[in-house]
Formats: structure tokens, sequence, C-alpha cells
């Protein structure tokens, strides 16, 4: 045999190789993060269809029932609150000056902090 068919013989062993050892990663990568998943302990009663039904659209405005807000503070969660228009409610976390739009302004109108200072203004349930 000559030098070329062994040097193209071990280069194709070498690539299947490689591709092999990359698949089995691959796989063991998979299971370890689907195993890690199963064993979060995470529980599945909150569910979005039944706390959309506790939602309901009154005089052009979505209002959460009673029912709606006690599942979001059984379940540690949160609301993003938005205006009638969908635009995203901001609070400046130095001063507490809050601003609406789609995103947040690049300084604050009152302290003149950047725009890393704010923050989604949330309801903590």
């Amino acid at each position: 045999m000559n030098t070329v068919q062994r040097f193209f013989r071990r280069y194709i062993f070498s690539m299947v190789g490689i591709m092999v050892l990359f698949f089995a990663v691959n796989v063991a990568l998979l299971s370890a993060i689907m195993i890690a998943g199963s064993m979060s302990g995470s529980d599945s009663s909150f569910s979005i269809g039944e706390f959309s039904d506790h939602v309901i659209l009154q005089g052009g405005n979505w209002v959460a029932d009673d029912a709606a807000i006690s599942m979001l503070r059984e379940e540690s969660a949160w609301a993003m609150l938005l205006n009638e228009d969908g635009d995203v409610v901001w609070q400046c976390s130095n001063c507490g000056h809050i601003c609406v739009g789609k995103k947040a302004p690049e300084v604050c109108p009152v302290c003149a902090h950047p725009q890393a200072y704010f923050q989604v203004k949330a309801e903590n349930y």
C-alpha cells in the first residue's frame, strides 16, 4: 500500500472516530440535561390555560380575579405592568421615576442616570 492510500485511510478513520466521539458526547450531555430536568422537582400544578380563564377583559382592560392572584402568589410569580397600549412601564431604580414605552429612556429625565438604572416595573405576588 502506498503512502497516499495510508494517509487517506488514517484520515478517514480519524474523521469517523472524531464523529463518533462527538455523537457520544452529545448523547451524554442530552441525557444529563434530561435527567437533571426530571429530577428538578418542578410541580406542573400551574397551568397557563387555567390561569388565563381567570383573567377577563372588563371595560377595555384585562383584569385578574382573586383566583388568578392567588395562583400567582402560590407560585411566587410576578406580573409585568403594561399600559393600555401594550407599552412597558419602566421605573428608575435610583429616583423611582416612572416612564412608559417600548424601551427605557437612554437617560432618566429626573436624575440623569443611564438606561441601566431602569427596571421593568413589576408587581410581586
